[in-house]
């Protein structure tokens, strides 16, 4: 923001020290002076003069006791009758004393050789500055350029719309600081409901003043309100954009003004655009629109973009005589929507999408409206209002918790009082253009940033070492956590609101759409976590990362109901190549390896059971199964959807219903002891069906191995058509037999296996032969 002390002082009075304020505003974190220009007198003698004719490739000025020939420094040529800074013989500018050269009695300087920043957005041509009639011929330069000043380019952080203008800054510096401010006038006005102005939704434009002027003069504007707009970033236009603008700065109001004649049906409309239309703005670009897209129109055609830019088919021009000057409240979401989409960012939306101040509309439409007819004529015609205005709001204040926070107790109703806002049963009463301030640590954050964060005391904090979070599902929502991060995944944290082109394309339902988005890209709630994982990847790849190893515990929303997700998703290798060996991918067996070391540490027995997805490949997908129910799916991604995301890599994704995962999981894990007995291993070699799952043999082995098998390894998979004969694979699988209390007989793991030999055969396996180690 730009703002020049002149303007300030409006606020201040003269006798402000300006040193001491911009120094105490190094404590307030949510403000930073990021430069000062000092608009001091480096000239002397220099005078406004009016050209009155060209003569010898130079001018012929008017400075008011005389004419003289001077020549100029500009870049172009300088029309008769154009008001300039003449510097004559002995004037002096810088270091340099102006001397007469040949014919020439002086120079007409740039605004760069008088020194004034460019910063400083005064009228100029080819670099010389441009003054209008209102100001004397032969006035000193410093007198109409009002020095000495000063213009500060101040960053004022996102949340604190309300600093954004002239009034808001200084309002401040009142409130935090203790100075003293003149508080502008804002005069009451009593509107009623006309018929020039019609809202189609009060959640879109909660306020929204009109006000018809006819009989107008467009015109440049007096030299005072160009050099104050000026001094605060802004170039002059002509007298009724000039008080638009002037509000914008100032007040941080922002205004828009239409030219009424073009205006159809004589009466303006605020409504969401019509898929499909059009609009040229006031930058020359055309631009589509569509539902999400707020307007201003009239009975044929939109004519502004509210809140953002208005368009060019009601552009006030020299022409105009009767304007319809707008001044609204439009919701801050509304707007930064229509901005985002449309890729246009003004000052206008930059003041709407961090609120505005709601309760000034009808005194700033009365206050403008009256500086336009004092400054263009005219006369006010009508003045209509729909909605209300509000002043307060209400922020609950807990205590103790405060107490917590500044680390000492206080006495909140003074410390609040002290701030400038009310207090009454535990609630602080905020001004309304304060939108920032929600919470209780809003209003500590008030109150400390008045001490000087360096004056809060130094403690730390202590912690109880068995502390353990109140809620269960946290508890093993962060152990889950833990254990896939130790397995080498990553853990991300995605939005719950999504593109539904992309929920389409994931082949997982349709989201749940809002009923009032930001914009198309957040319209939905996601039904699962598969896209978020997805985008995700594409992103880890466009950075060319392509071992993608993912995460997510995050909510999902299918058919309106909330629910919470386990998303797995990896991709790529996870063993690199180098000289001893070569790269190993994440396949499906990787990432099932991880899932059932998750399950063995929290006790849940899982099944791998064959299923069809939409979004899994058909031939390498399962679902987990425990006691009959599914409780979440593994597999493949559908090569289709990797297309459709352009993924490099296919990766592998597995889901798990986070409320079953609770369901079945031991929350309190059994310790084993070690057995110090020698084991017995034998192998198996099988002939297999290709279409018998592999869960199913495993099944088979356990339920009839006795009660010594300790546990079942496939070491080898083996396919030949050849070899092995048409749909057919040889699988080995190493049995570990173990008893807790001595070491196994030959004979007795003889019989066990007997047993497995029969099971097998009856499921149409035939067995090789088997190795015993010990």
């Amino acid at each position: 923001m730009i703002v020049s002390l002149s303007m300030m002082k409006k606020f201040l009075g003269d006798d402000v020290n300006i040193d001491d304020i911009m120094h105490r505003l190094e404590h307030h974190l949510e403000v930073e002076v990021e430069e000062t220009y000092d608009l001091v007198q480096n000239f002397y003698d220099v005078v406004v003069g009016r050209i009155i004719d060209k003569k010898d490739k130079g001018y012929v000025v008017d400075i008011g006791d005389k004419q003289i020939l001077v020549s100029s420094f500009g870049t172009v040529d300088l029309p008769r009758y154009m008001q300039v800074a003449v510097a004559p013989v002995g004037a002096v500018i810088g270091d340099t004393t102006v001397e007469k050269r040949g014919q020439y009695e002086g120079i007409i300087p740039t605004l760069s050789m008088l020194g004034i920043p460019e910063v400083a957005m005064l009228p100029s041509e080819g670099g010389v500055s441009v003054f209008p009639y209102d100001v004397e011929v032969g006035t000193p330069l410093e007198e109409a350029l009002g020095l000495p000043d000063k213009i500060f380019d101040i960053y004022i952080a996102p949340p604190r719309g309300d600093l954004g203008s002239v009034w808001g800054f200084v309002r401040e510096l009142g409130r935090v600081f203790g100075v003293e401010i003149k508080i502008p006038e804002f005069p009451k006005v009593d509107i009623s409901e006309g018929d020039i102005v019609s809202i189609e939704s009060l959640d879109d434009t909660p306020i929204y003043a009109g006000v018809l002027i006819k009989g107008v003069r467009i015109e440049e504007s007096p030299w005072e309100l160009q050099r104050t707009l000026a001094y605060l970033g802004i170039r002059p236009i002509y007298n009724v954009v000039d008080i638009t603008n002037y509000y914008l700065a100032v007040y941080g109001q922002p205004m828009h003004a239409f030219d009424w004649d073009k205006v159809k049906g004589g009466k303006v409309i605020v409504r969401r655009a019509r898929d499909g239309e059009v609009i040229t703005t006031l930058d020359g670009v055309e631009r589509k629109l569509d539902e999400d897209i707020l307007v201003i129109a009239d009975a044929e055609k939109p004519i502004a973009i509210a809140g953002v830019m208005g368009g060019e088919n009601t552009e006030v021009s020299e022409d105009t005589e009767n304007i319809f000057l707008e001044v609204a409240y439009f919701t801050p979401i509304v707007v930064a929507r229509s901005s985002r989409k449309l890729a246009l960012r003004t000052d206008a939306s930059y003041r709407f999408e961090r609120g505005i101040d709601p309760s000034k509309i009808s005194a700033y439409a009365k206050m403008a409206a009256e500086d336009i007819v004092k400054m263009a004529g005219g006369q006010i015609i009508s003045f209509e209002k729909v909605g209300a205005e509000w002043d307060s709001k209400e922020v609950e204040l807990n205590e103790k918790k405060a107490n917590i926070l500044v680390g000492k107790e206080l006495d909140w109703k003074k410390e609040v009082v002290d701030l400038g806002f009310e207090y009454k049963d535990d609630k602080v009463i905020v001004p309304s253009f304060r939108h920032d301030l929600n919470i209780t640590e809003d209003i500590v954050d008030e109150v400390v940033k008045k001490w000087g964060y360096e004056a809060v005391e130094e403690e730390l904090p202590t912690y109880a070492v068995t502390w353990e979070p109140d809620d269960e599902v946290v508890r093993v929502d962060e152990r889950l956590a833990h254990e896939l991060a130790a397995h080498g995944l990553m853990e991300v944290w995605t939005l719950s609101l999504m593109d539904p082109d992309d929920v389409k394309k994931a082949r997982v339902g349709e989201g749940v759409p809002l009923l009032n988005p930001v914009s198309k890209l957040y319209s939905v709630m996601r039904p699962h976590l598969l896209p978020s994982l997805l985008i995700a990847q594409k992103s880890n790849e466009a950075y060319g990362i392509e071992d993608v190893f993912l995460f997510e515990i995050g909510k999902i929303f299918p058919e309106l109901k909330e629910q919470r997700q386990v998303g797995i998703l990896v991709s790529g290798n996870f063993v690199l190549s180098d000289w001893r060996h070569l790269s190993v991918p994440a396949d499906f067996f990787f990432l099932k390896g991880i899932l059932e070391d998750i399950f063995r540490r929290w006790g849940i027995q899982a099944e791998y059971r064959p299923t069809e997805k939409p979004y899994l490949h058909p031939a390498r997908a399962a679902a987990i199964v425990v006691d009959g129910e599914e409780v979440g799916v593994i597999g493949d991604l559908h090569p289709d959807i990797v297309d459709a995301f352009d993924l490099r890599k296919r990766p592998v994704v597995a889901f798990i219903d986070f409320e079953l995962f609770e369901k079945y999981m031991n929350r309190i894990p059994k310790a084993q002891v070690p057995v110090k007995s020698p084991a017995l291993w034998r192998d198996i070699s099988m002939i297999v069906p290709k279409g018998l799952p592999m869960e199913e043999i495993i099944k088979a082995i356990k339920d009839s191995a006795g009660q010594y098998l300790e546990s079942i390894d496939i070491f080898d998979v083996f396919e030949d058509e050849k070899k092995i004969g048409k749909d057919l694979r040889s699988i080995a699988v190493r049995l570990v037999f173990r008893k807790p209390d001595g070491a196994i007989e030959s004979e007795e793991a003889d019989k066990y296996m007997e047993n497995i030999y029969n099971r097998l055969e009856s499921m149409n396996i035939t067995i090789r032969k088997g190795k015993e180690r010990r």
